[in-house]
């Protein structure tokens, strides 16, 4: 019965309020499917949030459309937000090139999770481990 984007403002609108300033920290962006919401013989809302972790306070909201993953709405979130100076994670669904290009854009550094089903991304993070490994141990044998 809400518009979604306009109760996302307001939420975003009344936390700037409550928190005009946050020291840097995590901001983690998850999606969740709001309980209950599907009752009514209709489909489950599900959102995105981003959580300020250090002060526990929710920063913004975003629905993610019907027949649809959290993958389109994860952008939108972040210009809803502030982000500039603190550190943004999110899950595999967003481990993205243009969602990491969104967060460096707003000035924020991101930790993004990796899985294996993410091919040749999985297999490059796993040999740059492999070699910084490999340096470390030649720089205790030059010492």
């Amino acid at each position: 019965m809400l518009d979604t984007a306009k109760f996302s403002l307001c939420i975003a609108e009344h936390l700037k309020d409550l928190h005009p300033t946050l020291a840097k920290q995590l901001i983690a962006v998850d999606g969740k499917t709001i309980r209950g919401s599907g009752k009514t013989n209709s489909e489950q809302e599900h959102c995105l949030s981003a959580w300020a972790a250090d002060s526990g306070v929710t920063l913004g909201l975003e629905f993610v459309q019907k027949k649809s993953n959290e993958t389109p709405a994860i952008p939108k979130l972040l210009e809803q937000l502030d982000i500039k100076g603190h550190i943004v994670s999110v899950d595999a669904m967003g481990t993205q090139t243009a969602i990491a290009t969104k967060i460096v854009e707003k000035k924020a550094d991101y930790i993004m999770a990796l899985k294996r089903n993410q091919g040749a991304l999985h297999s490059e993070v796993i040999d740059q481990f492999h070699f910084a490994k490999t340096q470390i141990k030649r720089e205790k044998v030059k010492k």
